[in-house]
């Protein structure tokens, strides 16, 4: 059965009451701004609404959309071309309003009687998007550090009694109904809530700190999220129970990011380089993601509870890590699970899932649902340490880990080619379906106590299986071959004697599928698909930015045998370097550039 998640996912479409006059920007300079953006106004918080906002040296004091905007700041309407820059090291307040500059807010701005504190009114145009971001020599101190969006609520490791500043019903930056919108290098922290979430009516909870919603407005696309770092949320300690199949009391219900309930709204939309890191919270809150997947590269989320996406198309080159269910007890946990896919065929590749599911029941890694007449291409996955035996009576019980099903609203399924993936389960049968449609298991290898054929790994289902030069090995035999999870690549090959080298099959017409659309995004996938993993990204705990890969990928045979699995052994790189560094306290936060 569909897992049934009990989502926080709030549904919001706040309307500026802004002045209808246009005011010309000043010069971008130098400013490296998406292209075609050719104009710029300034904001800081040694501004002034009254300032023409024109330049670094006249700004203004908030952002058009924030409700507190006033004069020359409210009677500009942003426009497709327009670049809105922040002063990097100054902090915007939406929860102390003794605080400035305070954002302000707007009661009732949506259907649940929400608060929106920015509201984004204008949309771009394919070449023509409206940026807000950053100039990185701009600084309040001299050093740059991102500008900073803050609820002005401690963190905590733990829950607390009450929120200083209550942000249950917030919005924080509201960009539903726009598109063509670009929001880069912001740092958003100090969130906190004390709310239950409604399963059967989403659009009562809870709480958002970015927003792009669509349900009740205007289709968005086209929309980027990039370069953000999210973090330091807390919430009233939990206290949550079913009723009637409701959650009740103070439970989990938070998204950092809401993104379209739909499958064909939010087309375009873009996540890139953006952390969502938990590590300084209570590590068992707060959902990093809702809807918001259409394409989503180069990220890192962790210490946070779930991803659940309506829209997926392409996941490329992401690190997802120490994820468990929530502290409510209640709130199902996803790695990332996809109830409806976009109606395309869809690429997932160069994808780390690792460290997940200490505690919690039933909770599901990775939950993929292509659409009928398309086909999902999934490969260069490494998928480890995931229920570890202290907990494999709860979440490994269903054998949610690689899970196949059809999306919500449809009755079938269409095709999966899942290949050159290396998996580490603790559990027997460790996917799942499918209930329709055909899977192609393909060049994967299995690493599982007593494993030894491939009913240790894979599971049946009303669809069809396809199981195709797989390898599945017992743990203990393969340590002793070199594959181990100490390795600075995961359960890599070490020699060409070991089992995975050579023995898959070549597929390299899987990947002449994909160079063959003429999706863009596809086509990318396609070359990647020629190489082994990536292994995701870097993830700087200190600067709180990410590199990109975090391996040179080995070239796959164009003819010949593919290894199995997610590594090529032939021209792979020597295993130097950490994937993730120490962690370390998060202080003079920077970004990296991409």
């Amino acid at each position: 059965m569909m897992a049934r998640v009990f989502r926080a996912a709030i549904f919001v479409a706040c309307l500026l009451s802004a002045g209808s006059a246009f005011a010309a920007g000043g010069s971008c300079g130098s400013i490296p701004v998406p292209s075609g953006v050719t104009s710029c106004f300034y904001i800081s918080a040694a501004g002034a609404d009254t300032n023409s906002g024109t330049s670094e040296s006249s700004p203004w004091l908030h952002a058009p959309g924030m409700a507190n905007c006033s004069n020359t700041c409210r009677s500009t309407t942003p426009a497709g071309g327009e670049g809105f820059i922040f002063r990097g090291g100054d902090t915007w307040h939406f929860g102390n309003n003794s605080a400035s500059p305070y954002t302000g807010s707007t009661a009732s701005c949506s259907a649940n009687n929400g608060i929106c504190n920015w509201v984004g009114s204008g949309s771009g145009s394919n070449g023509s998007p409206i940026y807000w971001g950053v100039d990185q020599t701009w600084d309040s101190s001299g050093s740059w550090t991102r500008p900073i969006i803050n609820g002005d609520n401690p963190t905590s490791s733990s829950g607390v009694s009450s929120c200083a500043y209550d942000e249950t019903k917030d919005t924080v930056m509201n960009f539903s109904s726009v598109s063509y919108n670009v929001i880069d290098n912001f740092e958003f922290t100090g969130l906190c809530w004390n709310g239950n979430e409604e399963n059967a009516n989403e659009f009562k909870c809870c709480t958002n700190l970015i927003s792009y919603d669509a349900s009740q407005g205007t289709a968005s696309t086209h929309n980027t999220i990039e370069n953000v770092y999210i973090h330091g949320w807390t919430h009233v300690n939990f206290s949550c129970s079913l009723s009637g199949g409701e959650p009740t009391g103070s439970c989990d219900g938070a998204n950092m990011i809401n993104g379209t309930s739909t499958s064909t709204a939010g087309a375009g939309d873009l996540i890139s380089h953006v952390v969502i890191d938990g590590s300084d919270t209570d590590e068992r809150s707060g959902s990093a993601m809702v809807y918001a997947c259409y394409d989503v590269e180069y990220s890192v989320f962790r210490y946070e509870t779930n991803i659940v996406c309506n829209n997926a198309h392409i996941w490329h080159d992401d690190l997802v890590e120490h994820v468990n269910q929530s502290g409510d007890g209640v709130s199902h946990g996803n790695g990332a699970e996809f109830n409806v896919e976009a109606p395309s065929n869809n690429a997932f590749y160069n994808l780390v899932f690792r460290h997940l599911w200490y505690t919690g029941a039933n909770e599901v890694t990775w939950w993929e649902t292509p659409n009928p007449g398309f086909t999902d291409y999934t490969f260069n996955f490494l998928i480890y340490d995931v229920c570890p035996a202290s907990n494999t009576s709860g979440c490994g019980a269903n054998g949610n880990f690689f899970d196949v099903t059809n999306g919500l609203g449809t009755s079938s399924a269409g095709t999966l080619n899942a290949f050159n993936m290396t998996w580490v389960p603790t559990f027997s049968n460790a996917t799942g379906g499918p209930t329709s449609g055909t899977v192609n298991w393909i060049n994967n290898l299995c690493i599982i106590p007593g494993g030894t054929s491939a009913s240790s790994c894979y599971s049946g289902g009303a669809g069809t299986i396809n199981y195709l030069t797989n390898k599945v090995q017992d743990t203990s035999a393969a340590a002793g071959q070199g594959y181990t999870s100490s390795e600075i690549y995961a359960y890599s090959p070490t020699a060409a004697s070991n089992t995975t080298v050579g023995t898959g099959t070549n597929e390299e017409g899987l990947c002449s599928a994909l160079l063959g659309s003429a999706d863009p995004l596809l086509q990318a996938a396609g070359a990647a698909c020629q190489s082994d993993t990536t292994y995701a990204c870097n993830y700087s705990t200190s600067t709180h930015s990410v590199s990109c890969p975090a391996r040179a990928a080995a070239t796959r045979p164009a003819s010949g045998d593919w290894d199995v699995g997610t590594y090529q052994l032939s021209g792979a790189p020597a295993q130097t370097g950490p994937q993730v560094q120490p962690p370390q306290a998060p202080t003079n936060l920077q970004a990296t550039v991409h």
